[in-house]
């Protein structure tokens, strides 16, 4: 009995197949794939009237009256629901207005 159960791992060992032709799949996608922040529309706020802002002192500008804005300070958490409508500004620790984005 001893014999057999030291043969009995032997045994297991032949019976599994040995598989030497694998090649390996090549997966591609269908399409290309982006993120949903990517996928929006550049200008749905008219960025345009707020470009030139960018490197200016954010106390300086003056922003049209009945924009939406969101001021977004370094370090700020900020909610990722999308307004299309709305002017992002990004200012930077020094009041500089970094970047200016739809959402």
């Amino acid at each position: 009995m001893k014999n057999l159960l030291l043969a009995l791992p032997l045994f297991l060992l032949a019976c599994t197949p040995v598989v030497d032709d694998v090649q390996p799949i090549e997966v591609t996608p269908e399409r290309e794939v982006t993120s949903g922040l990517q996928e929006r529309l550049p200008d749905t706020c008219k960025l345009e009237r707020f470009e030139g802002f960018v490197g200016q002192n954010f106390a300086d500008i003056i922003v049209p009256e009945g924009t939406k804005v969101r001021i977004v300070l370094p370090g700020m958490i900020v909610s990722q629901v999308y307004e299309a409508d709305r002017v992002n500004i990004h200012v930077d620790g020094n009041g500089v207005v970094t970047k200016v984005i739809c959402g």
